[in-house]
């Protein structure tokens, strides 16, 4: 009679200790989940390189919560040095000839325009900043603005962030954009001790965008515009309009995630014509090739596109 009581104890032990044991694996999924929730939704919120990551500026946060770690950063360094391609996209192997003569053909017809873009470094980053998101030549618009309502950049870091705001206006996510400008401006005189790019030149390729990439808003297609216009360094940022003409000339047959195109297609461009095939190709998807109705009767490169009468 004892052991039998001695053996029901011990059994009645086991199961309250599977219970407790399947109620906090319960409660330790619903926790996950919540906080995966949490996370999306904060993703939903957020801009900027980082966005996937849910660790950039939020529209409704306060400017002293937009920070962002010195290891994330890092990892997202590391990550897009050590490029992947997540899609199944097919890249052509040998694509120099059909490049070079696109490059010829939209030369000649586009003239390798500046586009608007700055050759002062600090200048190019802040309209670069404002340029994202934003259609038409609202961004333009609020650059100059800028350099009206403030005659240095060191009144723009040092100013009341809603003046900024107010500056920047219609040129979309005027208050986020404001905190980045206002931010990047700051670790630049954090770091050189003054607000001037002059110490940027001294720095190879892979440290500059490596810097580039940690200042807030930048992410590396925006590094790498800074480095082509205002740096004359010789690479290739991919924007929407280097993306499709890549697709046009059957170089790729899909289009690539940015954060994960930039180095591969970077890659097939030789080094001459990174800067004119850029331009060009923006101006290009600007004038010609237009997403909703492009203009393929008048198309400079219609003969080579893959994609013409689709």
């Amino acid at each position: 009679m004892c052991l039998s009581t001695c053996r029901g104890e011990q059994s009645l032990t086991l199961r309250a200790a599977r219970c407790a044991r399947s109620r906090s694996a319960a409660a330790l999924s619903l926790s996950s989940r919540a906080t995966l929730r949490n996370r999306r939704s904060s993703a939903k919120r957020c801009e900027g390189p980082f966005r996937r990551r849910c660790i950039q500026v939020c529209s409704s946060a306060n400017e002293d919560d937009l920070t962002i770690s010195s290891a994330n950063r890092e990892d997202y360094v590391n990550r897009i040095s050590k490029t992947r391609r997540l899609t199944r996209t097919r890249i052509a192997s040998r694509p120099t000839k059909v490049l070079r003569q696109a490059e010829r053909l939209l030369s000649a017809r586009y003239g390798t325009p500046r586009l608007g873009n700055k050759r002062e470094p600090i200048s190019e980053i802040v309209f670069i900043i404002l340029s994202a998101r934003t259609r038409g030549t609202e961004h333009e618009a609020a650059y100059r603005r800028l350099r009206t309502r403030f005659r240095t950049w060191t009144e723009v870091r040092d100013a009341p962030l809603k003046r900024v705001q107010e500056t920047i206006g219609k040129a979309g996510l005027s208050r986020i954009k404001a905190v980045q400008i206002r931010r990047a401006l700051r670790q630049v005189t954090r770091d050189f001790g003054r607000l001037s790019a002059s110490p940027l030149g001294r720095l190879d390729d892979s440290s500059l965008e490596a810097y580039l990439v940690s200042l807030p808003g930048v992410g590396q297609k925006t590094a790498r515009c800074v480095m082509l216009y205002s740096l004359d360094r010789r690479v290739f940022p991919v924007d929407t309009h280097c993306m499709m003409l890549f697709e046009n000339l059957g170089i790729i047959d899909s289009p690539l995630r940015f954060e994960y195109a930039q180095e591969p297609l970077q890659n097939l461009v030789p080094l001459a014509l990174r800067y004119s095939l850029h331009v060009n190709a923006v101006a290009h998807g600007r004038e010609t090739c237009l997403p909703t109705r492009p203009k393929c009767d008048v198309c400079p490169i219609a003969r080579l596109c893959v994609n013409r009468g689709r």
